[in-house]
C-alpha cells in the first residue's frame, strides 16, 4: 500500500507478486469524491462504488500501482490505500500519533475532507507561483544585463544605418576617388589634344576648309565635295568627343575620400560582430531588437505574477482559516466520543 517493493516478496520461480484489494464504498465517501475528481472511478450503480486497488512487484523489485485498473503513482495508491485498509500488527496503529493522520481523521469526522482537499491544493497553487517568482527574481539580473546589451547593439547598427550593397559601392567609390588625380590629367591631355591651340578639332576644321575651297574652284570634282563634308562631320564629333570627356572629368576631392574610408570602416566593424554582410547584419537587428521586447514583456509579467501569487496566498489562508475554524468546532465533541469509545 505504497511502502518500499521488497522483492523477496515474489516467490521464486514466479513471475511476478500480485497484491489487490476491492472495496464497495457509498457513493458519498471522501473518497469516492476524490477518485471522481482524479476521473479515477468507473460508473457505476448510483449507491456504491467499486474501488480495486492493485499493486505488482517484479523479481527485480520493480512495481506498478494501479486504481480501478489505470497506472497511478506510488503515493497515490498510499494515500487511498492508508483510508480504506488498516492493518492490524505490531507499530501499525502507532501512525495515529503522527498529526497527519490526526488531522486527517478531525476532518473525517467534521465532514471537511474535501475542504482540507481545497486548502492543500491553494497552498500547492501558492507554492507553485512562489517558485516561480523566486526564480524570475533570480533571473531578472541576467535579463536586465542582457537587455542593454541588446539596446546597445540595436542602437549602434540603426546608427550607422547601413544598407544592403553599401560596401561594394563604397568600395567602388573609393577607387575612382583614388584614381581620381590621374584620371583627371589624362582626360585633360586628351580634351587639349583635341580642343587645344593645334588639336584635332582646329587641324580637322583647317583640313575640311581646304578641301571645301577647292570643291568650290573644281565643280566637276564631286567627290572632293564629299570628302569635304566627312572632314566636317569629323571635326564636329571630335567636338562632342572633347565636351563629354570634359563632363567626366573628376576632381580630386580628398575630404570625400576620407569620408569613404571611414564609412568603409564602420561597416567592417559591424560585419565583424553581427554578420558576415549588410544582409546578415540587418536580420540580427530584428533578432535583438523582437528579443529585447521579449525581455521587457518577461519583467512587465513579473508584476502580475506578484500579483498572482499575492491573490493565490490570501486564497489559502481564507481557505486555512474556514478549515481552521471546523477543525476548532469538530475537535471537542471528537475528543469527547473518543473517551466514550474508550471507556466502553
Amino acid at each position: 500500500l505504497g511502502g518500499r517493493a521488497d522483492r523477496t516478496l515474489v516467490r521464486t520461480g514466479a513471475p511476478r507478486a500480485l497484491v489487490e484489494g476491492r472495496f464497495s464504498l457509498a457513493r458519498d465517501h471522501p473518497v469516492v469524491e476524490r477518485l471522481a475528481a482524479q476521473e479515477l472511478l468507473d460508473d457505476g450503480p448510483q449507491t456504491e462504488a467499486d474501488v480495486v486497488l492493485s499493486r505488482v512487484i517484479s523479481p527485480e523489485g520493480r512495481s506498478r500501482a494501479r486504481v480501478n485498473g489505470r497506472l497511478v503513482p506510488l503515493a497515490t495508491l498510499a494515500q487511498f490505500g492508508s483510508e480504506l485498509v488498516e492493518i492490524a500488527g505490531q507499530s501499525e496503529h502507532g501512525r495515529i500519533n503522527s498529526a497527519r493522520e490526526q488531522r486527517r481523521l478531525l476532518d473525517f469526522f467534521a465532514g471537511s475532507l474535501s475542504v482540507a482537499d481545497e486548502v492543500a491544493a491553494a497552498v500547492r497553487r501558492a507554492e507553485d507561483l512562489k517558485g516561480r517568482l523566486e526564480e524570475a527574481h533570480a533571473g531578472a539580473r541576467a535579463r536586465a544585463r542582457e537587455l542593454d546589451v541588446l539596446e546597445f547593439e540595436v542602437d549602434e547598427i540603426d546608427a550607422a544605418g547601413i544598407e544592403e550593397g553599401e560596401l561594394e559601392q563604397l568600395h567602388a567609390q573609393t577607387v575612382r576617388l583614388e584614381l581620381a588625380e590621374k584620371v583627371s590629367s589624362s582626360l585633360h591631355s586628351a580634351v587639349e589634344n583635341l580642343r587645344g591651340e593645334g588639336g584635332a578639332v582646329e587641324k580637322t576644321s583647317a583640313a575640311q576648309s581646304a578641301v571645301a575651297g577647292a570643291g568650290d574652284r573644281v565643280q566637276a570634282f564631286a567627290a572632293v565635295t564629299a570628302v569635304a563634308a566627312r572632314l566636317g562631320s569629323c571635326a564636329v564629333e571630335l567636338e562632342d568627343i572633347a565636351q563629354e570627356l570634359r563632363a567626366l572629368t573628376l576632381e580630386p576631392d580628398p575630404e570625400a575620400l576620407e569620408q569613404a574610408h571611414l564609412r568603409k570602416a564602420t561597416i567592417a566593424r559591424l560585419l565583424r560582430k553581427y554578420g558576415t554582410d549588410e544582409s546578415e547584419v540587418l536580420a540580427y537587428v530584428e533578432r535583438a531588437r523582437a528579443r529585447a521586447e521579449e525581455l521587457r514583456a518577461t519583467d512587465a509579467s513579473l508584476t502580475q505574477l506578484e500579483e498572482e501569487y499575492k491573490a493565490a496566498l490570501e486564497e489559502a489562508q481564507r481557505r486555512s482559516s474556514v478549515l481552521a475554524a471546523a477543525r476548532r468546532a469538530a475537535a471537542p465533541e471528537l475528543a469527547a466520543a473518543v473517551e466514550h469509545e474508550l471507556a466502553a
